[in-house]
């Protein structure tokens, strides 16, 4: 059996972007409750946010088939990420980049 893995970049301290990183990892959890759900930090404090550091960082302690990076504020549709992980499963494709 394939196993799926979110990674979901993320540093902020505004409050309206931590209520919607709140929201999508919510969303997350409850649409794919067997999907681990990283959340990746770039290991900064301060500074502008480096979101592919912070994808490289996590993606060595995701142990799953398929791994999905996902934006912290950005709702995936409904069956988007499933079929994305099953083009993968079947071999169609290496990697997808949704929208």
């Amino acid at each position: 059996m394939t196993t799926v893995g979110v990674c979901i970049p993320f540093r902020s301290d505004d409050p309206e972007r931590i209520r919607l990183f709140d929201w999508v990892t919510e969303r997350w959890d409850t649409l794919h409750p067997k999907w681990p759900c990283i959340i990746a930090t770039d290991g900064e404090t301060e500074g502008p946010f480096n979101r592919s550091r912070a994808v490289n960082r996590a993606v060595g302690n995701i142990r799953t088939d398929i791994l999905l990076i996902a934006d912290a504020d950005i709702m995936v549709q409904h069956g988007q990420a499933e079929a994305i992980a099953a083009a993968i499963e079947r071999g169609n494709v290496p990697w997808v980049v949704g929208y």
